[in-house]
């Protein structure tokens, strides 16, 4: 008997396409397939799509909003205008109603308290629960995807062999990832959750003593930094490293919603996701940023102290004063032209070797932190 083809898929989902011979053998012939508009099957075997080459990208984007400028034979700017364009807005906007509001007495941004203090807070109160349903729900699905019969389906080719070493994969994942807040909360964060007292707003009842304080201070820690806050990024990896590299389409994360919508992705309602997706990776990456830069400001002047805090020194304290933010901003530019060179000469050249350099001394100084005095 054949399986009805109506109840297999909604009706939105209704695409003209190709029937391959397996699906001929269940369905029968017809020339509507209620399913993702392309065979899976032709994909893995041909040859893999160099996005490199603007007419393989062009494919993918609408013409009207593509902007190619070169220089010469130079490729100068490749882009999709209404994704920049929407992405700045959302960061403008942001941009502005900070500068724009007014400092308190105390020469705090007011914007910037009301955000920290009332919506933060709220957000916090009322989602939390939300918060840790998903990330235990992300954790289950990721664990039963590692040992079903998914967990072998290869995120290429068929054929295709890795392109980078384990270890080096591991190295880039951590070094752009959480690295930067291994380094900044890794000791504040349990110290700051177990010495809050009961004004910390993570005290519950039935954690009264020492002990069961500091055992929560881990787990809270061990919550933000371990399995669940991978899952988070392995989850992403998996949707989109499945549909570029076995499917061959752009590596971008309006394609993370191409198995659910189709081609769909293709129009604005793509150009939406990857605005909104950059905005938030921007924010992101800003937070990690400033991290970093505080932390390296704040080493530079402990150097310089040799050892003591509370000394006369040429690099500032993080004070909020001007010379403390030209050291702040100098900092971040560096960092910055560091990455852009990283990123421009490629992830074999740049982001691999900075990423190595940054791994290995990063391991250099917690051996020496843990065998010299």
């Amino acid at each position: 008997a054949k399986v009805p083809r109506q109840n297999l898929y909604p009706r939105w989902l209704n695409i003209e396409m190709g029937v391959d011979t397996e699906d001929q053998k269940l369905h029968g012939p017809a020339e509507k397939l209620p399913v993702i508009p392309l065979n899976p099957r032709e994909k893995h075997t041909q040859p893999i799509v160099d996005f490199n080459l603007e007419e393989n990208l062009l494919q993918y984007v609408r013409p009207s909003r593509w902007v190619s400028i070169n220089v010469g034979d130079f490729p100068l700017l490749r882009f999709n205008w209404v994704v920049s364009l929407l992405a700045s807005a959302i960061l403008w906007i942001f941009i502005i109603i900070v500068l724009t509001a007014k400092d308190n007495a105390q020469g705090l941004n007011v914007a910037l308290l009301e955000f920290n203090n009332k919506w933060q807070s709220w957000i916090t109160q009322n989602f939390t629960w939300f918060y840790i349903f998903t990330q235990d729900a992300w954790c289950v699905f990721v664990v039963y995807i590692a040992f079903s019969k998914y967990g072998k389906i290869k995120l290429g080719k068929d054929d295709e062999k890795p392109a980078f070493s384990d270890f080096s994969w591991f190295v880039m994942l951590f070094c752009s990832g959480i690295a930067v807040g291994f380094y900044f909360f890794g000791v504040r964060e349990p110290l700051s959750y177990y010495r809050a007292s009961y004004s910390n707003v993570l005290y519950k009842p039935g954690f009264m003593n020492d002990d069961q304080r500091a055992q929560q201070a881990l787990f809270i820690t061990l919550y933000h930094w371990g399995i669940h806050a991978w899952a988070c990024y392995i989850i992403v990896a998996m949707v989109l490293g499945f549909v570029a590299f076995r499917w061959d389409r752009p590596l971008t994360l309006r394609q993370a919603f191409f198995p659910l919508v189709g081609h769909v992705v293709d129009g604005f309602l793509g150009d939406i996701i990857d605005s909104v997706a950059m905005a938030c990776t921007t924010f992101g990456v800003c937070t990690s940023l400033g991290f970093g830069v505080m932390t390296i400001v704040n080493g530079l002047r402990r150097m310089d102290c040799e050892g003591g805090i509370n000394c006369i020194s040429n690099v500032p304290k993080n004070d909020g004063s001007h010379n403390a933010k030209v050291w702040q901003v100098s900092t971040i530019w560096i960092i910055t032209l560091i990455a852009t060179i990283s990123v421009v000469t490629g992830i074999r050249r740049g982001i691999k070797a900075l990423s190595l350099i940054a791994f290995g001394l990063g391991n250099l100084l917690l051996v020496m932190l843990l065998f010299t005095d």
